[in-house]
């Protein structure tokens, strides 16, 4: 026979018998009261945990709230101050585009102004700010080639020199360049009253030698030359020719002419860091030899 506490057991302690008892799994009574007021405290002890939780996650977002309000009102004052600066610089270059605009409208109407005859001509300024001459029967611009341009820039150098040889007898004359990026453009000539020969040669080495002055061909230049030059120096390797000439007939007085590299197709452009000899060997008694070197040096 089953018995209220066989049930009470069975259905694990909480099956309400006729009676009004209940049942523990071990078989003893359940203290209804006691039961209802454990019961009670833990759900007051979870509504307040619940409620601490509540709280703190309100406290939390107000928390955040804040800070995003706090982020939003920076950026907002970070974009207001991108702002007023970018006005600012449209107003700057605003105005620097107005002045251009009325600097180039000025020059313009001085331009047409200045063209009394209407005829809109273009006048080109030197770096002086004058006017270039134009020729008044061509129309054409006026220009000068480079070796006046280097003369005229005090830029060009000379030596100059006279002698009187018996044949065979020799002028050396070297001149010598610097390990430079600077160029020298460079022509020479030679007369002699009888036969002379004349070469050049190149990566010569020498010693001594008389110091020969250069002088440069705008006499108010105060510019001096890179290059050095001597009269007859010791001469311990000539070098390689690159140059060579022979002039003239044999007898008393007979003009050989130009001998040398004048002509605009023949000028050398010397190498920097090299020694150039120029060696002229009279071929008959009392020849009456005169030589010049040209050179311009650019920058």
């Amino acid at each position: 026979m089953t018995t209220e506490r066989d049930r009470a057991v069975s259905d694990g302690g909480r099956y309400p018998p006729s009676s009004g008892r209940e049942y523990k799994s071990d078989g003893s009574v359940l203290d209804i009261a006691s039961w209802r007021e454990s019961v009670s405290n833990r759900l007051i002890a979870i509504n307040g945990e619940l409620t601490s939780f509540v709280n703190r996650m309100h406290s939390d977002l107000a928390n955040i709230a804040d800070d995003i309000s706090e982020s939003t009102d920076t950026i907002h004052n970070d974009l207001g101050n991108i702002a007023t600066d970018s006005a600012e610089n449209i107003d700057v270059l605003h105005n620097d585009l107005k002045n251009i605009a009325n600097d180039m409208l000025d020059n313009t109407t001085n331009l047409i102004n200045s063209q009394t005859d209407g005829s809109m001509r273009t006048v080109l300024l030197n770096q002086s700010g004058n006017a270039i001459e134009v020729d008044v029967h061509s129309n054409c611009l006026g220009v000068i080639d480079k070796e006046d341009l280097l003369i005229h820039n005090g830029k060009h150098y000379f030596i100059t020199g006279v002698a009187t040889k018996n044949k065979d007898q020799e002028i050396n004359i070297s001149i010598t360049t610097p390990a430079s990026t600077q160029t020298a453009h460079f022509i020479f000539e030679v007369y002699g009253t009888s036969r002379v020969e004349v070469a050049l040669y190149e990566d010569a080495t020498i010693a001594n030698g008389s110091t020969i002055n250069i002088f440069n061909n705008d006499r108010n230049s105060e510019n001096i030359s890179i290059m050095s030059c001597k009269l007859d120096p010791t001469i311990s390797v000539a070098g390689n020719i690159i140059y060579a000439d022979n002039r003239g007939l044999g007898g008393t007085n007979k003009l050989t002419g130009l001998v040398g590299t004048k002509k605009k197709q023949r000028e050398i452009l010397l190498k920097n860091n090299s020694t150039y000899v120029l060696k002229i060997t009279a071929r008959e008694d009392t020849t009456y030899i005169s030589y010049t070197f040209n050179w311009g040096e650019d920058d």
